[in-house]
């Protein structure tokens, strides 16, 4: 007897996406998956110079950028390394490099990738910093559910805040699957990632279908990737769309 599907996704991001592809060919995937969400990597080390493999180069993120303008492209920047220091003492990174790009439109959230590291928290220069981003744009703030510094911050904000959502990764950047998923957290908007694939979205949504009880979103990276390339592989990309699309709440 085949068990029943309850649609509980409202998003479906796929992140990694780097100069293995042009950008243009995001675009009929996004008119193929409407509910897909492209998750972009960032780091001062590793972006906006020439890229590298997952970080895409600063001209791939200008086409990115002026593609987003006319497509239909929902995008979110994906935080890392010395930037997450940066803005847990409370300098965001639009400040040093990013404003060179049209953010506002281009990104409906932004992640801090925390992976389990401690961060030095300025609640009160961090609180500030977010109060000024989320009065000037319409997005959303994604902290990683850590078991570490996003927890903190995630929970010391969303009471206070609007538009903070934290993202339980498990694996903590290594897409390794979780023994079992954590419950969400009352009034968080809340996101899973973690070892999911094309091969096991399947069966992982059965479980969370009954876990989360109401919407949530799902992230792949890892996974994603090519074999023998290690680019951002299209395929598997829609391969994994495909199977999460039966949970995915239609508009109405």
């Amino acid at each position: 007897m085949t068990k029943e599907i309850k649609p509980f996704l409202n998003t479906v991001t796929v992140t990694g996406a780097d100069d293995s592809i042009p950008p243009q060919a995001l675009i009929p995937i996004a008119e193929r998956f409407p509910f897909v969400e492209f998750g972009i990597l960032l780091s001062n080390r590793m972006s906006l110079a020439e890229g590298t493999s997952r970080f895409p180069s600063k001209n791939w993120l200008m086409q990115l950028a002026s593609i987003a303008q006319v497509a239909p492209l929902r995008c979110s920047g994906h935080i890392c390394g010395n930037w997450v220091h940066d803005a847990f003492r409370g300098r965001w990174p639009l400040n040093c490099g990013l404003h060179l790009l049209p953010w506002y439109k281009m990104f409906g959230a932004f992640q801090l990738n925390t992976h389990a590291e401690m961060h030095e928290l300025d609640s009160e220069a961090m609180g500030m910093m977010l109060t000024g981003l989320l009065g000037l744009w319409p997005g959303h703030i994604i902290f990683q559910l850590d078991g570490q510094s996003g927890n903190k911050a995630a929970m010391e904000y969303k009471l206070r805040m609007p538009r903070i959502a934290g993202l339980f990764d498990m694996s903590h950047g290594t897409g390794n699957l979780p023994e079992g998923w954590p419950a969400p957290i009352n009034g968080l908007a809340c996101g899973y990632a973690g070892g999911l694939s094309p091969e096991n979205v399947a069966e992982q949504l059965y479980k969370l279908q009954d876990l989360v009880g109401g919407l949530a979103w799902i992230d792949a990276e890892t996974s994603l990737r090519g074999e023998k390339s290690n680019g951002f592989d299209l395929d598997r990309v829609k391969k994994f769309l495909t199977a999460a699309e039966p949970w995915v709440v239609k508009a109405s």
